[in-house]
């Protein structure tokens, strides 16, 4: 099996059985999976949405579940109907409660809408807190191996 290190505003779907790994503070990463063909994705960003139009970087989260999704429907054929996320990230890592509405906050809410309007079911997340994580997303069985560091 392929394993990779994902770096903060990349994504990576693949046909071949490969480990994802990444380390996430106020990131968000979210897993795309599609049960019947045994594939997925994985994607990390960093804020929510671009503030210049026309930004495509992968560094916000708008752009990055969009790309992940396509990617994926493009590799699939645009054959699936059954496509499941997990999400994980989004700590508030500063520990800081002067500003509730944080960098973290604001990712996880953004992954949840964007992923709700796609009408993509989130079987699966552990988000929040005030620590970073290291996951592991092994794309052909949809296991996520998740710790918190720090």
């Amino acid at each position: 099996m392929n394993s990779v290190f994902l770096y903060p505003g990349h994504a990576l779907v693949t046909k071949e059985p490969t480990q994802i790994s990444t380390v996430l503070g106020s990131c968000i990463a979210v897993a795309l999976y599609c049960p019947e063909r045994k594939m997925g994705g994985l994607n990390h960003f960093l804020l929510p949405y671009p503030i210049e139009e026309n930004n495509l970087s992968l560094k916000y989260g708008t752009n990055a579940i969009a790309f992940l999704y396509s990617e994926l429907h493009d590799l699939l054929n645009g054959k699936f109907e059954h496509i499941q996320a997990k999400l994980y990230g989004g700590g508030n890592i500063l520990g800081t409660t002067i500003f509730p509405d944080c960098v973290g906050k604001q990712n996880i809410d953004l992954a949840f809408l964007e992923l709700e309007k796609l009408k993509i079911p989130v079987v699966e997340y552990n988000v929040g807190g005030s620590l970073s994580r290291r996951i592991k997303f092994t794309t052909h069985t949809f296991e996520v191996f998740h710790e918190f560091v720090g």
